[in-house]
C-alpha cells in the first residue's frame, strides 16, 4: 500500500522494490556476521550498530522521493540488510553465551519471542496507520529500533560461556600450582 500511495503502480516495479529487502538481507546477514567475528566476537556491538543504522534506513525509505523506484528500491535493501544482521546473530548470542546443555533451549527461547513479536505486530501498527497515518508508522518503526539498544546496554561486555570457564580454569590453575610452589617451600 505504501509503495502505491507514493506512485509506484506497476506491479512489477513494486515487487522489484520488495525483492531488494532479501537481497540486502543477504548481504547483511554475511557481513554482520564477518564483521562480528572481526570485532573478537562482540556480537552484541554488531546488533546495536545494525539496530541504529536500522532507524536512519527506515528513514529513508520514508523520506525517499515519490515515485522514484531506484531510491525506495535502494532504501528497501537497507532495512532489509539492518535487518537480517541481528536476526542472523541473535540466535547466535544465544548459542555462546549459554551453557552447551541448553543451546537449543536457548535458541528455541529467542525463536519463540521473534516470532511472536513477528505475528502480533500487524494488527497494532495497522491500527496506527488507520488512526494517525503513514509518518506515525514509520516513526514507531524507527523508535522500535532503538528499543533493542537499550536492552542490550547490560550485556555490552559480556563474554562467550566458554570464555567464562576459560578464565575460571586458568584462574584454578594458577591457584593450584601456587600451592605446590607454597608446599614446596
Amino acid at each position: 500500500m505504501w509503495l502505491y500511495s507514493q506512485g509506484i503502480t506497476d506491479p512489477a516495479a513494486a515487487n522489484a522494490a520488495v525483492s531488494t529487502l532479501e537481497v540486502g538481507g543477504l548481504a547483511g546477514g554475511l557481513f554482520s556476521a564477518y564483521l562480528s567475528d572481526k570485532l573478537d566476537g562482540h556480537r552484541i556491538w554488531v546488533v546495536a550498530g545494525y539496530c541504529a543504522c536500522l532507524a536512519a534506513a527506515i528513514a529513508g525509505f520514508y523520506l525517499a522521493p515519490a515515485g522514484n523506484v531506484f531510491l525506495i528500491s535502494c532504501s528497501v535493501a537497507l532495512c532489509g540488510f539492518f535487518i537480517y544482521g541481528p536476526q542472523v546473530l541473535v540466535g547466535l548470542i544465544g548459542a555462546e553465551l549459554s551453557h552447551p546443555r541448553a543451546v537449543a533451549t536457548s535458541n528455541g527461547l529467542l525463536g519463540w519471542i521473534s516470532y511472536t513479536g513477528a505475528a502480533c505486530a500487524g494488527e497494532p501498527l495497522a491500527f496506527v496507520v488507520k488512526a494517525f497515518g503513514w509518518g506515525w508508522f514509520y516513526s514507531i518503526l524507527a523508535a522500535c529500533t532503538l528499543l533493542p539498544i537499550l536492552l542490550l546496554i547490560p550485556f555490552w561486555n559480556v563474554r562467550r560461556y566458554e570464555e567464562l570457564n576459560l578464565g575460571k580454569k586458568k584462574r584454578s590453575e594458577e591457584r593450584r600450582v601456587g600451592k605446590e610452589c607454597r608446599s614446596r617451600w
